[in-house]
């Protein structure tokens, strides 16, 4: 088959790249001219994902425990005994990738339209016609709404790399702030290693103000950062979902962050988007004729697509504690002097979500009673 792929991120990398080994003529339209420029991410990802998909050579530090912070700055520690998650370094994971299909790729070339049933697509003001589209255009999805047009929960994000003599902080724990300043997500500081840090948030009210404020003003982060030297600003629109349930339309299909294939409490879309390559690829290994591997592709996804809805349960109910802020910072304390810690760090799953809530409900009578006496004392 003769594919066209928009996209050369992560997503759309891999999936050209399993595609050519199927035996297809590929091509790759990417409208930058750079691998990984602008960057959006942070580049959280969990250990297993490192082992499986970058290995060491990308990564920047490695972290053992989380620390979340409460509306009020009490504070839980999720000890993990040995690293369980870590930053790699995007660009230059990307560029990997990108270094195994480079000759499938177009690089600063922008497809401005698609046509949906014919599988063409614009380009330069030409109309090229192949047998399917595979839209990879990340969290900007100028495509996406174009065509489907879906319902997308998504907020801005902005983050900074600063050199700083980070104090009275663990170079093996992230650190996560929830606060009212950020009423929909949270703050993260990531330390990178040799005076580097990454910090940053989402907001959907002036994320970049916000974030200053937050270096200079917040009671803990300003302390713990002191003086410091901004490297880079950088960052993207971060998504909640939902993930599309049906992602595709005729012979153009979606996956990654043009799916909404993300992991919706931290909008990391790496690993569901790379699963939802090995799902399309299946397709078309299982499927001769074009007009199916659509539908396939989406049955095939769909077990992910489904999970990652349920997800969204956990945010509203993380954004509706964040809005009780009271509510939120008794029920750290009480988890703080209770068996729950131990609980949720047993159960600490970086790539499922949904661990530690079903590990609390095994653990019942300790949740009941606990957020029982943080929502009547």
């Amino acid at each position: 088959m003769e594919i066209a792929i928009i996209g050369a991120g992560p997503i759309g990398l891999s999936t050209a790249g399993k595609l050519s080994s199927l035996g297809h003529n590929v091509i790759v339209y990417e409208e930058h001219r750079f691998i990984g420029i602008p960057q959006h991410c942070a580049g959280v990802v969990s250990r297993s994902f490192i082992e499986r998909y970058v290995g060491s050579k990308h990564v920047l530090n490695r972290f053992s425990r989380i620390k979340l912070y409460s509306p009020s700055n009490i504070s839980v520690t999720l000890d993990g005994n040995s690293w369980f998650v870590g930053v790699i370094d995007r660009i230059g994971f990307d560029y990997e990738l990108y270094n195994k299909c480079y000759e499938y790729c177009c690089l600063g070339v922008r497809v401005k339209a698609v046509n949906y049933k014919k599988a063409a697509i614009e380009v330069n003001g030409i109309l090229k016609n192949y047998d399917l589209v595979i839209n990879a255009e990340g969290a900007s999805h100028k495509i996406l709404g174009k065509t489907l047009n879906p319902y997308v929960d998504r907020i801005p994000g902005v983050q900074m790399d600063l050199e700083c003599k980070l104090n009275n902080v663990d170079l093996d724990t992230v650190q996560v702030f929830f606060s009212r300043l950020t009423p929909k997500f949270f703050i993260w500081l990531l330390p990178l290693g040799d005076g580097i840090v990454r910090i940053g948030l989402g907001s959907d009210r002036k994320p970049y103000t916000r974030l200053i404020y937050v270096l200079n003003k917040h009671p803990v982060i300003s302390k713990q950062i002191g003086k410091y030297r901004v490297l880079k600003v950088f960052g993207g629109w971060i998504l909640r979902g939902p993930a599309l349930k049906a992602p595709y339309l005729s012979r153009l299909l979606y996956i990654g962050d043009s799916a909404i294939q993300v992991k919706p409490l931290t909008g990391g879309g790496l690993l569901t988007g790379l699963k939802s390559v090995d799902a399309l690829t299946k397709a078309f290994t299982e499927c001769s004729d074009v007009n199916n591997i659509g539908v396939r592709y989406a049955k095939l996804n769909l077990d992910l697509s489904m999970k990652l809805r349920r997800q969204r349960v956990l945010v509203k109910f993380l954004n509706l504690l964040v809005n009780t802020p009271k509510v939120m910072d008794k029920a750290f304390s009480i988890i703080g002097q209770s068996s729950l810690l131990d609980v949720i760090s047993k159960d600490l799953d970086f790539d499922n979500h949904e661990s530690i809530p079903r590990s609390l409900v095994f653990k019942a009578h300790l949740a009941i009673s606990g957020f029982l006496r943080a929502l009547t004392s």
